[in-house]
């Protein structure tokens, strides 16, 4: 039987009444960044796992599910094949990595703020990555991913939201995909198409749009 005083714990609330305990078999690297407190750590029954401000993003062992769900179902049933992609945020390179397995991608960008946490995720998170970050069709940006929408006259086939978890948002118009205010006008002005309604309620005009964000109240 295992011994649980061997190991060194990690706690993560899931409501305000119960959460999770998560055992820890080695800390690979804790660090503030300029934006965040960083963990990268091995667990003992999820395996390396990122922790970005006390919040687990993603564990090696589950995060297919996710990420997957995340990028394919656009993917798959966009009219023709996207052949660029802008993932915004997506530190650890799992979301570019599914994005990449169509070899009709010839471009694929990732704006994320946070160049430190990017770093550490290639270095400790190759199982993640899987060497998205070396592949030529990769570009990625360090910088704000709204001020990269006001400012990028570029346009993409597949637009994916991989951010991680923030509180419930009220907004008027224009409206906001998470609390700092990215608005969907923005991100449907970088998209190279109009008419699917993916994100009919809030993004009439964003052809593609999957979001970590799903349980946004919005008020339109």
């Amino acid at each position: 039987m295992i011994n649980s005083q061997s190991y060194k714990w990690f706690f993560e609330t899931t409501t305000p009444f119960e959460g999770h305990m998560h055992a820890i078999a080695r800390t690979l690297v804790e660090a503030q960044t300029k934006f965040q407190h960083v963990e990268i750590f091995q667990t003992a029954a999820y395996g390396k796992t990122l922790v970005l401000d006390g919040r687990i993003q993603s564990s090696q062992v589950d995060e297919f599910i996710y990420h997957e769900a995340l990028v394919h179902p656009g993917m798959l049933t966009a009219e023709a094949a996207p052949r660029s992609a802008l993932v915004i945020g997506g530190g650890e390179g799992a979301t570019l990595r599914e994005i990449l397995r169509y070899p009709a991608v010839t471009r694929a960008v990732m704006v994320d703020i946070d160049q430190e946490v990017v770093e550490l995720c290639k270095s400790h998170l190759p199982e993640m990555h899987r060497g998205a970050f070396d592949d030529p069709r990769t570009e990625v940006r360090h910088e704000d991913a709204r001020a990269y929408l006001e400012q990028t006259k570029d346009r993409f086939d597949m637009i994916t939201v991989d951010l991680d978890d923030v509180p419930e948002a009220r907004v008027g118009s224009p409206v906001v995909l998470w609390g700092e205010g990215l608005p969907v006008d923005e991100v449907a002005n970088a998209a190279s198409t109009v008419g699917y309604e993916l994100l009919c309620a809030v993004a009439p005009r964003v052809r593609f749009v999957t979001t970590k964000v799903g349980a946004l109240d919005l008020e339109l």
